[in-house]
């Protein structure tokens, strides 16, 4: 068996070199050693994690070597899988949803009706009884509701009906609740939305429930802010819906799709695992995944096996016969795929790119679960023109994600050589489509489809690697999701089918409606009679939004909305509703486009000037820039001429050394700013590791898992969150660390070269405002520790043995207790960063004892772990989908100032990985081990007192309850912990970043120490305790702040590793006229500011619900989950589109995307001699220096 085994891995490899062999002759410069030889060219030094993840890659040829698990474990995996597989299918199908045996269920949909009300619309008849038949024969129905109703139904696009245009959200219509307990809902409404909406259903199960009919109809409507409206269209009927009783038990009555994509996902990942033949792995893989979509998921929709009333016992049979009349046609497609693009790709591919491509596969298979779940119904120009603000949103993220997947694999495809054959073949077909379209466009209009889509892209998808494999598992996806939906659609629709507002001559009548009017002095929703009154009209929905909504502008009562505008008896407002955008002015991003100014490093440079005969320029260049010194100290006077109280305060608040230069001059250069020299670069790694250690052990840290466990999620699931936020957190940290690292400048100078000189000063302002805010936040959370230690040292109860005085939010004991620890605070801040090293080390000492400690002593009071270590996840569905994500973006949006101010401490380093690797590892270890430590004291703590207490501080204020000798030590020695985490906060993330900014505000006035205390003066001039009154909106609202620097970061990110590719010149960093290329227009990068506006742009509406009371729309609530990564994404893609248009000088000679990076550990102990030389050459000599200069050779560089 062993030998059997070994042949057919044989045999595998043999079939990989042959196809390997065939693709080098037909035209692929590209081997796969040599894409691993251009991988080592990219780095500078090999990865070390890179022999992690090649053993990985290999792990199904390692299975396949072993004996005897590599023969036994395959075939029983798989085929368990498949049996389990075929049951599933087999049950869902054939078995007919019973109550008892004998009563049988209607399966309806989530959004839909159409099986109980067998009229339509307006053709309900008199009275609507033809859609109260199913009532009339049973005054009891029920109902069998599928899985993932939540989000579902949700018409985005304008509906028209004559000249009436509304949206709709097709959900229920109820009355209020009784004295009962039950709720009336409206004849017309959908159950399985009304059984969702009570509970009686789960998102991820479905359910069976009862309908009874009732003929009370007191009904509202349930607008989108929340409101009740009084809903005057009368309707003759309503239902209550019920649950089962326990003895109603029958057979299929729960939806098992969820059972099947679970079992399609861990068949295929077993086949990836185990299976070593690239195609019988793909060819299974795309099957499992096309069958999921037609039997089960998203079934054809010429046929739903789910309407029993009209197929019965046939529908099945009918399913499987239309799903086999596709398969035939899409298997040619499917095996021209596998030969023409992924046979290619997948040769010596690993487990890695098997498990990429199995994501993209099942993520676009699965569309009705997935894509289908945004705010965006079909990407036609009609139907982005009329999207609501979350659609417009959920449209910006998608084509922002299509255009970067676009340009990251036309990188590939040009690198691997396929460049112009790919682009020739895409015109042709772009070609052939707009001429065929223009030929027909008279009757016919394009439609691109799902299928259409995915074929246009897969043939873009040949190239090799991880990436390559999840595109093309990507574009497979849909074209599967396509086909088994709708069939081989044809690209040419007819109009009507396209244009829902266009008749073109071939679409149906608009069937008759009444009229909506909205009545603003009485806040009324009503509905005008039509005018045959022997009819009434069913719309099965309630008023979501109105086209053109505003009129409380227009001083009239009633308001008509028709096409857009608002309409009275006196006539119609002729200025839209709808602003028009406009583009502006082309001269925004002018500015220079010297494509040929590369520079070296300062120093190379200035050495080079011998050879360039320029030696008595510089002389004379050094000796003006010394006579310019002297005649400006000289032509001041000022120190011995001092008149009127002013100046002299003025002389006495400079800072040493700078008396006699212009605050323009200190604010391009000085002492804080200026490079680090080696003599004060005393961090090393393990300096970091400890910075980090101290910096994770906090309260706010701790209340982090709180936000995932309060939202429904179980303890090891939020731990999972925390473990996935801050690791992006590391990988972000140390992405804005190396420039510092490198370079050895700060933030507000690394700053400089994308936003701007001047421009510099936007995000240096805006951290400062928010590592003061949160300074006083965190000087307030400290004071809460120093009351913990007086209480445990003098009484339990001194605040009601101090008399108060204030009238306020804050008693006179605990702004005592504020007050000490503001102070306590003040001598740390004296220290200068290079120094302040060692509290980490303190810090790092002291708090994992105390955490640890405070532990177990919570777990020996609670004899056990608590309830919330038992509690499973309370949500599911989409519901636990977006509560995972909400809790990995909020470790993200807390640690957004620290990313940004990362050079700040990174500059320190005195080896150039010394703050890279170290912070990699140790920052999500740090702050993951904090989180657990917060959820077991917290359950622990449930267990003691029956409350959830997420603040350590208020758990050990419980503790002093029981105020014996044992309590009083530990709750003082923790406190006393406690108060050192947060002063080490304090100082490493608020002070010292808001001193080191500050200095680039007002370097004349303000060094790093000045400026730290300056910040410890306004966090106590805010009075952080009147914030806090209202804890969890002011967190929110500092964390949502994360919104505006996320941009910030994405901008820097783009100039220096995109634009930039880690070349920087150093001294013209620190030069204020246009011979810099920093300096841009007059100081500013307009183009980084129009970057940074659109980063902001897209989680705007989402930032105002975080921090206002006001409802938004529920897309923007879902794009502003990942604000950061909108934020940072977006910016970086604008700036790249912007700079590719209107080029910038002081770059290296390499294309955007080429691999090359040109970042060198600087030397700078001469610096400031370099830069006296720099600034005394005018702009001719500049030029001529510049231009003489030879271009750097992008290989040497490498």
């Amino acid at each position: 068996m062993d030998m059997q085994l070994g042949m057919k891995h044989e045999i595998g490899k043999d079939r990989d070199e042959e196809v390997e062999l065939q693709w080098m002759s037909r035209g692929s410069r590209v081997s796969r050693d040599e894409e691993e030889e251009r991988y080592q060219e990219c780095s500078d030094k090999q990865d070390p994690l890179r022999g992690i993840w090649l053993r990985i890659n290999r792990i199904p040829e390692t299975i396949h070597n072993m004996s005897p698990y590599g023969v036994y474990i395959p075939p029983l995996y798989i085929l368990f899988a498949m049996v389990l597989l075929i049951w599933v299918y087999s049950v869902i199908l054939f078995e007919r949803p019973m109550i008892s045996h004998e009563i049988p269920v209607m399966q309806l949909s989530c959004g839909r009706a159409e099986q109980i009300w067998e009229g339509f619309d307006t053709e309900c008849g008199l009275h609507a009884e033809k859609c109260l038949l199913p009532f009339k024969r049973h005054k009891t129905l029920y109902v069998k509701c599928p899985a993932f109703c939540e989000g579902s139904g949700l018409v985005y696009n304008v509906l028209r009906y004559k000249d009436v245009e509304i949206q709709y959200e097709p959900f229920i219509v109820t009355s209020p609740v009784e004295e009962n307990g039950e709720i009336v809902y409206r004849g017309d409404s959908y159950p399985c939305m009304a059984a969702y909406r009570e509970g009686l259903v789960g998102n991820m199960w479905g359910g069976t429930v009862k309908l009874e009919l009732t003929d009370r109809y007191p009904y509202d409507v349930n607008l989108q802010n929340d409101e009740k409206m009084v809903f005057n269209g009368w309707y003759p009927a309503g239902f209550v819906i019920k649950p089962l009783e326990r003895d109603e038990k029958g057979n299929n009555l729960f939806d098992l799709i969820s059972l099947v994509i679970w079992l399609g996902v861990f068949l295929s990942v077993g086949l990836g695992v185990f299976v070593v033949r690239n195609d019988i792995f793909w060819f299974s893989s795309v099957m499992l995944v096309y069958l999921s979509i037609v039997l089960v998921v998203d079934p054809p929709i010429v046929v739903d096996y789910e309407d029993n009333i009209t197929l019965g016992d046939n529908s099945s049979w009918q399913l499987l016969s239309v799903v086999i009349g596709r398969l035939l046609p899409l298997s040619g497609i499917i095996v021209l795929i596998w030969v023409v693009v992924c046979e290619y790709s997948f040769v010596g591919s690993g487990l890695i790119q098997r498990l990429t491509f199995l994501c993209g596969l099942w993520i676009t298979g699965m569309d009705a679960l997935t894509f289908e779940k945004l705010p965006i119904d079909r990407l036609v120009i009609e139907d982005v023109i009329n999207m609501g603000a979350s659609g417009i949103l959920a449209f910006i993220f998608v084509m922002i994600l299509i255009v970067f997947c676009c340009v990251l694999q036309l990188y590939r495809i040009w690198r691997d050589g396929w460049f112009l054959k790919c682009v020739s073949r895409y015109l042709i077909v772009i070609f052939t489509v707009v001429a065929l379209g223009v030929l027909f466009g008279d009757r016919l209009v394009l439609r691109v489809h799902h299928w259409v889509i995915g074929l246009f892209f897969i043939w873009g998808c040949k190239s090799r690697g991880s990436i390559a494999g999840g595109l093309q598992g990507l574009c497979v996806g849909l074209i599967l999701a396509g086909v088994g939906r709708w069939g081989f659609a044809s690209i040419f629709e007819r109009g009507w089918v396209v244009d829902r507002d266009g008749d073109n001559g071939d679409r149906p009548t608009a069937p008759s409606v009444p009229v909506f009017v909205y009545n603003a002095a009485r806040h009324q929703l009503t509905i005008e009679p039509v005018d045959d009154d022997t009819e009434i009209n069913v719309f099965g929905n309630d008023v979501w939004i109105y086209k053109g909504h505003g009129g409380e502008d227009i001083p009239i009562e009633d308001i008509q909305w028709l096409r857009g505008r608002a309409c009275n008896d006196g006539g119609c407002s002729t200025t839209p509703l709808i602003p028009t955008l406009t583009k502006g002015p082309k001269a925004m991003f002018e500015g220079k486009n010297d494509e040929n100014n590369h520079y070296k490093s300062e120093k190379d440079s200035l050495a080079k000037e011998k050879n360039l005969d320029l030696d008595a320029r510089d002389t004379s260049s050094s000796d003006l820039f010394e006579e310019t010194v002297e005649e400006t100290v000289d032509s001041s006077e000022y120190s011995n001429n001092l008149r009127g109280w002013f100046q002299r305060f003025i002389h006495f608040v400079e800072i040493s050394g700078t008396k006699g230069y212009s605050i323009q001059q200190l604010f391009l250069m000085n002492y804080d700013l200026r490079p680090v020299e080696a003599a004060r670069r005393k961090w090393k790694w393990y300096h970091f590791i400890f910075f980090w250690l101290s910096e994770s052990f906090n309260v706010n840290t701790w209340q982090i898992a709180a936000t995932g466990v309060q939202a429904g999620l179980s303890w090891w699931v939020t731990w999972i969150t925390v473990w996935i936020g801050y690791t992006f957190c590391a990988l972000f940290v140390c992405a804005s660390a190396r420039v510092g690292n490198a370079y050895h400048i700060s933030f507000p100078v690394s700053c400089r070269s994308s936003f701007g000189i001047w421009g510099s000063l936007w995000p240096v302002i805006n951290r400062v405002v928010m590592a003061c805010v949160w300074f006083g936040v965190h000087t307030s959370i400290g004071g809460n520790c120093v009351e913990l230690m007086l209480r445990s040292i003098f009484s339990n109860d001194m605040e009601k043995r101090i008399p108060n005085h204030i009238n306020g939010n804050i008693t006179s004991f605990k702004l005592l207790c504020f007050f000490l620890y503001w102070f306590f605070q003040l001598p740390f801040i004296y220290f200068p960063p290079h120094k302040i090293r060692h509290l980490f080390t303190v810090k790092a000492v002291i708090s994992p004892i105390a955490g640890i400690t405070f532990l177990v002593w919570t777990l020996v009071k609670a004899d056990g772990g608590g309830p919330f270590i038992r509690a499973p996840s309370t949500v599911s569905g989409s519901a636990f989908g977006w509560a995972f994500v909400n809790s990995t973006m909020n470790a993200i949006s807390n640690f957004a100032t620290l990313i940004v101010n990362a050079p700040d401490f990174s500059r320190f380093a005195n080896a150039p990985d010394a703050a890279i690797y170290s912070q990699m590892i140790s920052l999500p270890i740090s702050f993951a081990i904090t989180c657990l430590i917060g959820v077991l004291v917290s359950s622990a703590a449930n267990s003691i007192y029956g409350v959830s207490y997420w603040n350590p501080l208020d758990v050990l204020s419980r503790f002093l309850d029981h105020y014996s000798r044992g309590s009083r030590g530990g709750v003082f020695l923790l406190s006393f912990s406690f108060a050192i985490a947060q002063l080490g906060t304090n100082i490493s993330a608020n002070s010292l970043s808001a001193g080191t900014d500050m200095t680039a505000i007002m370097p004349k006035f303000i060094n790093i120490r000045r400026g730290g205390f300056v910040c410890a003066a306004i966090g106590f001039a805010i009075c952080p305790w009147n914030l806090m009154t209202s804890s969890s909106m002011f967190t929110t609202y500092l964390s949502a702040y994360s919104v505006f620097l996320s941009s910030i970061a994405g901008v820097v990110f783009c100039d220096y590793y995109i634009l930039r590719k880690g070349y920087l010149v150093l001294t013209d960093l620190y030069i204020a006229n246009e011979s810099s290329p920093y300096y841009y227009w007059k100081g500013f990068n307009l183009r980084a500011y129009t970057a940074y506006i659109a980063g902001v742009l897209p989680n705007i509406v989402g930032f105002v619900g975080a921090t206002k009371t006001h409802h938004v729309p529920i897309g923007a609530t879902y794009v502003y989950y990942f604000s950061f990564f909108a934020g940072y994404a977006s910016a970086a893609c604008v700036l790249i589109i912007i700079t590719y248009i209107y080029p910038i000088t002081g770059t290296p000679e390499a294309r955007l995307f080429q691999c090359k990076f040109f970042e060198e550990w600087q030397d700078v102990e001469d610096f400031e001699e370099v830069y006296k030389k720099r600034i005394a050459m005018d702009s001719n000599e500049r030029e001529l220096f510049i231009k003489r200069l030879p271009s750097i050779d992008a290989s040497e560089k490498a």
